[in-house]
Formats: C-alpha cells, structure tokens, sequence
C-alpha cells in the first residue's frame, strides 16, 4: 500500500514522497446536543416576543395606511362638495346678473324717454309747477362770477 500511495504522491507532487501532505482522516459530524429545557422555553418565548411586535408593527402600519386613505378620501369629498356650492353660488349670481342687466337695459330706455326737450318742458309745467319763458324775456348768467343773482327786466 505504501508503494501505491508512493506512487501517487510521487505522480502529483514529484518523486520524493516525504514533501508529500499527510492525509487528514474525515471529520465525523458532532452529535447535535439537545438544549435543556429552560432554554426551549426562553428561545421560544422570545420568538413569541418578537413576533408579537412585528405583528405590531404590521398593524401600525396598516393603520397608518388607513388613516392616511380615509383623510386623502376626507379631503377629495369635501373639495367635491366646496365645488358643487361653488357652482350653486355661481348659477344664482348668473340669474340676478340677468335679472339686473335686463332691469338695467329697462331704465336706459326710460332715461332715454325723459330725456327729449318735449317731456322735460311737459314735467317742468306739470310736476313742478314752472312756467315758460315769454320770448325776449331769457337771461343768461355769466358762470365767472359767483353768488350773483340777475332779475329778469324789473321784476
């Protein structure tokens, strides 16, 4: 057996075998030693503990999550709802923006009506009682002077 090994040393490593490694039995497995039993139980309450907090924290978060949904969605029907009364408030100022246009055309045509030399003359005599001017008897007043009173011809 030494000249085989011999050999195969010789092959692999050159012809002087003392060079040569020595060759390491294999390493059987160790046996597995079971823990005792106080140690099971902390291990496991441990695991228990950390599970627990990452259920914890997986339920934060899902709140978190919730709450943030439920106030983007908070926010989304409110703006809804401020631009339906937006609107509501617009459609009633468009009807009394007509409504005063239209009162507004009505007064132009009735200033328009008051405004001829015939109606003024026929409201001066009627609604205010005045009484016209006999021809000749015009007086015209200088607008330069101030607090001058002019009588017309005597009177």
């Amino acid at each position: 057996m030494a000249a085989e090994n011999a050999y195969k040393y010789e092959y692999a490593y050159g012809f002087d075998p003392a060079y040569a490694p020595e060759r390491q039995p294999e390493k059987q497995p160790e046996k597995e030693k079971r823990p005792d039993l106080k140690t099971v139980k902390k291990r496991k309450e441990d695991i228990d503990k950390q599970n627990e907090r990452v259920g914890n924290r997986k339920f934060f978060k899902i709140f978190v999550v919730l709450c943030v949904f439920f106030g983007l969605f908070a926010v989304v029907c409110d703006s809804f709802a401020m631009r339906d009364e937006a609107k509501k408030d617009l459609d009633i100022l468009k009807d009394k923006y007509v409504f005063v246009e239209a009162e507004n055309r009505e007064l132009k045509v009735q200033l328009n009506n008051l405004i001829s030399a015939e109606n003024i003359d026929r409201i001066a005599v009627e609604k205010l009682g005045l009484v016209k001017v006999a021809a000749g008897n015009e007086i015209y007043l200088d607008d330069d002077s101030e607090n001058q009173v002019i009588y017309s011809k005597g009177k």
